[in-house]
């Protein structure tokens, strides 16, 4: 009996012992294949990449060929307008300082734009020089640059105006303090008293105009009957009478008046 236990005790362990060492031929056998599969995935990433590397190698290349490219036409633009990288540059800080300056002008009443004409018929000449300026052809300036012809020749012209209406109003203000003179000639010859000098086509070609001559000339005419040859009387604009002209006249008929009658 005991000797039956020792040898099913044996067999026992033999097929533990035979089991166990299949489980780890199978784990180890597992580990292969897994590692082989990652091995497979490591040389395709591998070769993906190398293959990615090699495109990326090939855009720089054509990426460089086309830089220069660009490089070589932009040069023979600009041969063409007569400029460099330079010039453009300089050009540029002209068209931003000049689209600057129309801006702010832009922005100015009537008034100001009156006070500041200087500035704007400065701008009207810079404009023409930008205009004229051979960069101007590059795409980069064309549009932006012919877009200011409207609102500079609007500003040129609002100033024009405001010049003509200015000066217009002068020349009136002018007409209106100038006053004529008139050398008084004799009453033998010339028949100068003042209805008669109104009366002249060259003064007022009115008559009834007289009193304007007389109180206009009231330092010297202390007698509207009296006035003497060579005396040079300021004649005002022609105007209807004022106010004060027409009373100062009626107060001259009523006392001629009333001399005449305390005469008879």
């Amino acid at each position: 009996m005991k000797r039956n236990f020792i040898i099913l005790l044996l067999i026992s362990i033999f097929v533990v012992t035979g089991f166990a060492q299949e489980k780890v031929k199978m784990k180890y056998e597992d580990w292969q294949k897994e590692m082989a599969s990652w091995t497979a995935k490591r040389d395709e990433l591998r070769a993906k990449l190398d293959a990615l590397n090699k495109e990326i190698d090939a855009l720089k290349k054509q990426s460089a060929d086309k830089d220069a490219q660009i490089k070589q036409t932009q040069d023979e633009i600009y041969a063409l307008v007569g400029t460099t990288p330079e010039g453009v540059n300089e050009y540029r800080q002209k068209v931003a300082d000049f689209e600057r300056r129309l801006n702010e002008l832009s922005r100015l009443s009537n008034e100001q734009l009156y006070e500041r004409r200087a500035e704007v018929e400065q701008l009207y000449k810079d404009y023409q020089a930008l205009k004229s300026d051979k960069r101007v052809a590059l795409s980069e300036f064309y549009d932006k640059v012919m877009g200011f012809e409207s609102q500079v020749n609007n500003l040129n012209n609002t100033v024009k105006a405001l010049v003509k209406t200015k000066e217009g109003q002068v020349l009136v203000a002018e007409a209106i303090v100038k006053e004529t003179t008139y050398t008084v000639g004799t009453w033998k010859k010339d028949r100068d008293c003042l209805w008669n000098i109104a009366k002249k086509p060259t003064i007022y070609d009115n008559p009834f105009l007289w009193p304007k001559i007389w109180l206009a000339n009231r330092d010297k005419i202390k007698d509207p009957d009296l006035i003497y040859p060579g005396w040079v009387l300021k004649v005002p604009p022609k105007a209807e009478l004022t106010k004060e002209e027409k009373r100062q006249a009626n107060a001259y008929y009523r006392k001629k008046a009333e001399k005449a009658g305390g005469g008879m």
